[in-house]
């Protein structure tokens, strides 16, 4: 029987199990819709999903439940085929509730999965968490016992609206804005933010349209760039006011100042910043970043637990950005951002790009990487990020137009092209949970 020409109802029943409540349901009721993907990221249309939970109260529906009396009107089991033609599931719920491990120990909320599709032999059986149970997530048994934590997000469910969750199993991106740099000016853009209350209000507007990390650099009045730690400060307390768990980097960039006047904002701890581990030409000069002071500022972001973005100009500045997490001056997994389109630097090259990816991939294979397309290369670059399984960064420090023709109206607007090609490439977009959970950070406050 083939199912593209019968359609779903001729080979399974109309509904296999999507609700597992009977009645009137104790708890929260959610519902979940997904995806399931292949190793190649392709999504498989005819997935089926077995589904298995407690109730609220963390009881199951079963004989063996000897801790209560389980929700009578909430089954504990289900089954969701995916739609034929989009590979869409969903199923209706209730959030489960904790439940024991063998020692004792509460369990983080879960629901468990049992996994078939063509070409899969054996079923395959997995977990779906809660991005929004933080805190249970962080002393889950089985969660703490994972080698590769930053893949831990591939096992969280999004919250999207209340009552909705979206679990892909394909991992997520994280869109990195960069909202003003040390270069453009608002003769170039009048939508650049150039103030703190500007920047407030366009990374706000960056991160409901789908941003979880923002890049920043402050400004003077007349545009000029700055490492003033006072205005660091004050922009770091609007963030944290206006966008709640967004990841704050700040920039070191040798714009804004010389020597270790370059890192003198990282004692306000942000969550992150940038780290250039060596020199290169830009259009107008030389950029320098002589081991001295490189070793100076990734032993200040040690002592004040500041993890590093390594931004990547060159071939070299990968493998010295590993040398240096190999000796322990990176303590973490490196995260590393491909710099690509600067003038007299490297330019947008697809094989230059594809060589830095299998280059990360062979030095330190659990390590995160993002990449970043200065001009016109802003859009090339998304693109080949999001589809080899990357993260993206863009807003109006790197690029001020859509187009040849067309200024940016803000950078929510260049973040909403970024989250029309992950669409694309059927990747979800990160939450802030799920990238601060990427990327190792300490969860919000």
């Amino acid at each position: 029987m083939n199912p593209n020409v019968t359609g779903i109802h001729g080979v399974y029943e109309t509904d296999l199990g999507t609700t597992m409540k009977t009645g009137a349901v104790r708890g929260e009721e959610i519902t979940v819709t997904g995806t399931v993907t292949d190793g190649m990221g392709g999504v498989l249309k005819d997935a089926v999903l077995e589904i298995w939970q407690a109730d609220a109260d963390g009881l199951f529906n079963a004989p063996g439940e000897t801790r209560g009396v389980a929700d009578p009107e909430f089954s504990g089991w289900g089954r969701a085929a995916a739609d034929l033609q989009t590979g869409e599931y969903r199923f209706d719920t209730v959030k489960p509730g904790r439940v024991p491990w063998r020692d004792g120990r509460l369990q983080a909320p879960h629901i468990s999965m049992w996994i078939v599709a063509r070409g899969i032999n054996i079923g395959l059986h997995t977990r779906l968490y809660f991005d929004d149970e933080a805190e249970a997530n962080s002393e889950d048994p089985v969660l703490t016992r994972i080698e590769h934590q930053h893949r831990v997000p591939t096992l969280l469910a999004a919250r999207t609206a209340d009552g909705l969750y979206r679990f892909d199993t394909t991992k997520p991106c994280i869109i990195c804005v960069a909202i003003t740099g040390s270069v453009p000016t608002k003769a170039n853009n009048p939508a650049l933010p150039v103030t703190i209350d500007e920047q407030l209000e366009s990374t706000h507007e960056a991160f409901e349209a789908g941003a979880s990390i923002v890049h920043a650099h402050v400004r003077n009045a007349d545009e000029t760039p700055t490492s003033d730690p006072e205005k660091f400060a004050r922009l770091k307390e609007g963030l944290e006011k206006h966008c709640p768990g967004m990841v704050i980097q700040f920039s070191t960039g040798g714009r804004s100042g010389a020597g270790t006047e370059r890192g003198g904002m990282l004692p306000l701890r942000p969550d992150m910043a940038s780290l250039s581990v060596g020199s290169n030409n830009f259009p107008t000069r030389v950029y320098e970043n002589p081991p001295d002071l490189v070793d100076w500022l990734a032993a200040e972001m040690r002592k004040y637990a500041v993890k590093p973005e390594i931004e990547a100009f060159d071939a070299s500045h990968i493998f010295q950005a590993v040398a240096m997490w190999r000796d322990g001056r990176i303590p973490d997994t490196p995260y590393i951002q491909f710099v690509m389109g600067v003038k007299n630097a490297m330019p947008v090259d697809k094989p230059v790009f594809d060589f830095y990816v299998e280059t990360v991939k062979r030095l330190v294979p659990d390590a995160e990487w993002c990449a970043a397309g200065i001009g016109p290369g802003q859009i090339t670059v998304n693109e080949w990020s999001v589809a080899a399984g990357g993260h993206a960064r863009t807003g109006l420090e790197d690029n001020v137009r859509l187009d040849k023709d067309t200024l940016a109206p803000s950078n929510a607007a260049l973040v909403r092209r970024v989250v029309d090609i992950c669409e694309r490439h059927e990747r979800p977009v990160a939450t802030w949970q799920q990238a601060r959970q990427m990327l190792g950070l300490r969860q919000a406050a």
